[in-house]
């Protein structure tokens, strides 16, 4: 009886040796589950963070794009309009030259009637 009580003393405990083990294995386990899982979401949401970082720049290059539209359309007319003032300035210019001559042919007429 004694023998048979010795084996079952060490049977159990192989089987309770066995038991830690399995636990341990298990806490383990559970640890790099918990782990990944941590590492997983972080980089889902080092991603979403990424996407929506991504989003906001490619907004910003359409906005960028958009008053690049605007300003080389408003440069196209400014360079319009002054080019019409350049006109108008050489018009104005002619005929601030044709007045001079006109009032200087006056000056030297009304000069050579007075010394007459």
């Amino acid at each position: 009886l004694s023998e048979a009580q010795k084996m079952a003393k060490d049977r159990a405990d192989d089987v309770r040796l066995l038991q830690e083990q399995m636990a341990e294995q298990d806490r383990t386990h559970r640890s790099r589950v918990y782990k990944l899982t941590n590492w997983t979401l972080n980089l889902s949401a080092a991603a979403e963070e990424g996407e929506v970082k991504r989003e906001r720049m490619r907004e910003e290059i359409r906005m960028l794009h958009e008053k690049e539209v605007v300003t080389d359309t408003h440069s196209s007319g400014l360079r319009k309009q002054v080019r019409m003032l350049e006109v108008e300035i050489a018009k104005l210019q002619r005929s601030l030259e044709r007045e001079r001559s006109r009032a200087q042919s006056e000056c030297n007429n009304v000069l050579r009637i007075a010394n007459d």
